[in-house]
């Protein structure tokens, strides 16, 4: 847990812990992951109600406009209990993105759905080219009229294969656009991938002549996609907390309860010196998530992030 939390924090941080565990036993996180999709409506429908979703959504489209340590206390539970699902693509990525980025009408339209968890939304910015800079895009815009078609291919768009809505980011007139892509929309082809991380989905995105809405709420939406892909890093790195703190927890107890030649095994240094070295990684990587509390509010336009 990190240091001079609030009793909301705290409080925040029981409930989550106290949700996953009622919730989510190993045997259920397993069932679904095993899905094609890694994704549990019941259980979605379950979290917004808890009123999770609304934590990087703007007050005046429903949401909280939460702190970032605050954000940081979810998903580190969300973590520590693996749960499956568009949490972070939708809430860590999407949410702030459109948050920052998107225009007047665009945000009422679409983060109140999130924020009620009748909308799940991704964002996707890769390409084929093995390269995370956005320079490299090179699916292209096409106006005709005001209206917008985009075509190219997108990789690793997290979860978009149960997603409402898609971001896209692609070039207009040569400079770097945001998009919005409803599911089902003509020519938009999602196809699953496999990953190392069963608890979410990756996906292939084939766009072809597939009519879109352009974002044009921000003068400058590359700012905004960086913006917000530090706000999911943020979110991730809490994540992968939470995984550290459950598997220290686990390899703890069964140190303190396993015997072996009369006494627990944690009683021996070859085992409790590598858990203490672990120990201290743990207090690092939370230190480190813990440093960009900074992060501006999720309601504010284009203010710097600290990661």
């Amino acid at each position: 847990m990190y240091l001079a939390l609030s009793d909301e924090q705290k409080m925040l941080a029981q409930t989550v812990r106290m949700f996953v565990e009622k919730e989510l036993p190993s045997a259920k996180v397993r069932q679904i992951m095993a899905t094609e999709d890694a994704f549990d409506e019941r259980l979605w429908q379950k979290m917004a109600e808890q009123g999770w979703m609304s934590l990087t959504v703007p007050v005046e489209f429903g949401g909280l406009a939460e702190s970032w340590l605050t954000v940081a206390v979810l998903f580190e539970e969300l973590g520590r209990g693996m749960v499956p699902g568009p949490f972070l693509a939708t809430v860590g990525l999407a949410a702030p993105l459109l948050a920052m980025a998107g225009s007047a009408e665009q945000k009422a339209r679409w983060l109140p759905a999130i924020v009620e968890g009748k909308c799940r939304a991704s964002v996707a910015y890769l390409e084929p080219d093995p390269s995370y800079e956005l320079d490299a895009i090179g699916t292209t815009a096409s106006e005709v009229s005001g209206k917008y078609t985009l075509n190219g291919t997108k990789m690793f768009a997290l979860d978009a294969g149960v997603s409402d809505m898609i971001i896209v980011a692609a070039k207009d007139e040569g400079k770097v656009g945001l998009f919005l892509v409803e599911k089902g929309a003509e020519g938009l082809t999602v196809e699953i991938l496999g990953g190392m991380d069963l608890s979410r989905r990756l996906a292939r995105i084939k766009l072809k002549n597939t009519p879109v809405e352009k974002i044009d709420g921000c003068n400058d939406p590359r700012q905004a996609l960086e913006q917000a892909l530090n706000c999911a890093s943020f979110a991730l790195s809490a994540e992968g907390v939470g995984g550290m703190q459950w598997i220290l927890d686990t390899a703890v107890a069964y140190a303190r309860s396993r015997e072996q030649y009369g006494h627990v095994i944690g009683s021996y240094q070859g085992v409790a010196y590598p858990l203490v070295d672990r120990a201290l990684d743990l207090t690092s990587a939370r230190s480190a998530v813990a440093e960009t509390r900074m992060l501006s509010p999720p309601s504010s336009k284009l203010t710097p992030v600290y990661i």
